[in-house]
């Protein structure tokens, strides 16, 4: 098996890929006796992309804390099993990624540093410079801001910047969630 197969959960005998996220029988409620959301089940594959669609206030953000582990623990009640790259999931996990409804940048930071920032955290696997930098690269590239060097100041509230096109911000929020 390869190294690369082998970190994503693919079976190459099988040729089937192992579920990176798997969530069973969850419910969350902030009082037990009105659930926010139950029964929810889901399997997300390696490289598969899931949109939750739902009216304001249903529970999309609560579902997608619970499924980072990101909820402050003992607030609310919670059910169900999480389990993240096969294991079962208690805390949040160096190797997850979150991308919120509004991009959370550092408005101090160019899109590269915000892309990288957290990637030498201390819970973070230890990554060589080059390594590191062509991860940030590469988040970047994936959501079309290769080789621009935005400042997010540049980008502005609504995304415009020079050269960059409308949905700068988000996408540069975006590449900091698939920077790993």
């Amino acid at each position: 098996m390869s190294a690369l197969a082998a970190e994503i959960g693919l079976d190459e005998a099988a040729n089937a890929p192992h579920p990176v996220l798997e969530a069973r029988d969850l419910a969350f409620g902030f009082d037990a006796a009105r659930p926010v959301f139950s029964g929810v089940s889901l399997a997300v594959a390696p490289g598969e992309i899931v949109c939750l669609l739902g009216g304001s206030g249903c529970g999309k953000s609560t579902l997608l804390r619970q499924l980072a582990r990101l909820e402050v623990p003992g607030l609310g009640h919670a059910e169900g099993e999480i389990r993240f790259l096969g294991e079962a999931s208690s805390a949040p996990h160096p190797r997850a990624a979150l991308v919120f409804q509004q991009p959370g940048l550092l408005p101090w930071l160019d899109a590269a540093r915000n892309v990288g920032f957290g990637l030498d955290f201390a819970r973070q696997p230890k990554l060589e410079r080059e390594l590191r930098a062509r991860r940030v690269r590469d988040a970047l590239a994936a959501v079309g801001l290769a080789g621009q060097a935005l400042s997010v100041a540049a980008v502005g509230r609504h995304g415009a910047a020079r050269g960059a096109g409308p949905g700068a911000r988000p996408r540069a929020g975006a590449a900091a969630g698939r920077r790993t």
